[in-house]
């Protein structure tokens, strides 16, 4: 409140990076999960909230939690500022890794890998999902996202 007047500036919220993807952590220090669909037609797994079966165009469909864990199925180091929509990378820039992470269920996520050093990384290794603050928008809303980083003893 400023000379008697409230301020109207809107409250700034925790929002997911893309919605249909994974479930926000419901308090600090929580988990989220990432979010499948599976198809009861023809058993296919998909990352990702669907209406429609990619496989057999089904639509009786239901919506799964998918793994926490997975293991590298590819990766690549990218050495250069990447674009949007990966924001708020600040220089000094560092090499960033972004790889498909194979999930038991049979679902290969494309995704950041992170908090390791990338000269280490390995296909096949294990890694555990993480759900963090990535950026702020251009209104102060924190966005987040899904990431990867290696199990614990790697």
């Amino acid at each position: 409140m400023k000379d008697g007047v409230e301020s109207a500036e809107p409250a700034r919220k925790a929002i997911p990076v893309q919605e249909g993807l994974f479930t926000m952590p419901s308090s600090p220090g929580g988990k989220g999960h990432l979010i499948g669909t599976r198809c009861r037609s023809c058993e296919e797994t998909f990352f990702g909230r669907l209406s429609v079966c990619g496989h057999c165009q089904s639509q009786d469909l239901e919506e799964i939690r998918l793994s926490d864990r997975g293991k590298i199925f590819n990766y690549t180091v990218l050495r250069y500022p990447p674009p949007a929509p990966w924001k708020g990378r600040s220089e000094p820039y560092e090499p960033m890794a972004v790889g498909f992470v194979e999930l038991p269920e049979g679902v290969r996520v494309l995704s950041l890998i992170t908090d390791c050093n990338v000269e280490k990384l390995e296909n096949q290794m294990e890694v555990d999902l993480v759900i963090r603050k990535y950026f702020e928008d251009e209104e102060g809303n924190e966005v987040y996202t899904y990431m990867f980083r290696p199990s614990s003893g790697q």
